[in-house]
């Protein structure tokens, strides 16, 4: 694929990075290619501490609620 970031973390398998769409404390949210399109992907910084993994935890959950939702 062309395009693709050369400065891009290793990426879970089936997943190519395109760019990074933005940074910040809990780390970084890259715009990858995949099979069925593209999608965002949200990689957690290793200095991660408890209470970022938990409101990870809950962002993650209430992204998941969204995306069940009807309308």
């Amino acid at each position: 694929m062309t395009g693709m970031s050369r400065h891009a973390p290793p990426m879970p398998p089936g997943m190519q990075a395109i760019r990074k769409l933005g940074e910040g404390g809990m780390g970084a949210v890259w715009l990858v290619q995949t099979r069925g399109g593209r999608r965002a992907l949200k990689r957690l910084s290793l200095e991660s501490d408890p209470e970022s993994l938990e409101r990870f935890r809950r962002e993650a959950e209430a992204l998941a609620r969204a995306s069940r939702h009807p309308g």
